[in-house]
């Protein structure tokens, strides 16, 4: 599991979410794998592992 997130991860990058960019909400992405970004919304205190669009 270790190296899975070793290969993952990436240093705490504030994005927008593609289908609202100009809402100001923005979320925590710390990895990114494929097409699936993981992040930490600190808004709504939650993560989720949807796919995404790489900003």
């Amino acid at each position: 599991m270790l190296a899975l997130w070793n290969s993952i991860k990436m240093p705490p990058e504030k994005w927008s979410q593609v289908s609202y960019p100009d809402s100001g909400d923005k979320f925590w992405v710390v990895g990114w794998g494929g097409k699936t970004a993981i992040y930490y919304n600190d808004i709504e205190k939650g993560s989720i592992f949807p796919p995404r669009k790489k900003k």
